[in-house]
């Protein structure tokens, strides 16, 4: 991915992330975050000062 002037982020995405998501294809931002839920639910949400939050633990947390 060959990031453009005006998006400099896009050096700092990985391997597979797109610059753009299709918007078309979620209902709304809770619909997206439930599929990060879904999909990413062992790994890595958060990491901060060596503690780590799977997107597990935050679904679990955030549903309290």
């Amino acid at each position: 991915m060959t990031p453009s002037n005006d998006k400099p982020w896009l050096s700092g995405y990985p391997e597979g992330v797109p610059a753009e998501i299709d918007v078309d294809a979620y209902s709304s931002i809770n619909a997206i975050v439930d599929e990060c839920f879904r999909k990413f639910h062992d790994r890595p949400a958060f990491i901060c000062m060596d503690a780590t939050l799977s997107y597990g633990d935050l679904e679990l947390q955030s549903r309290k």
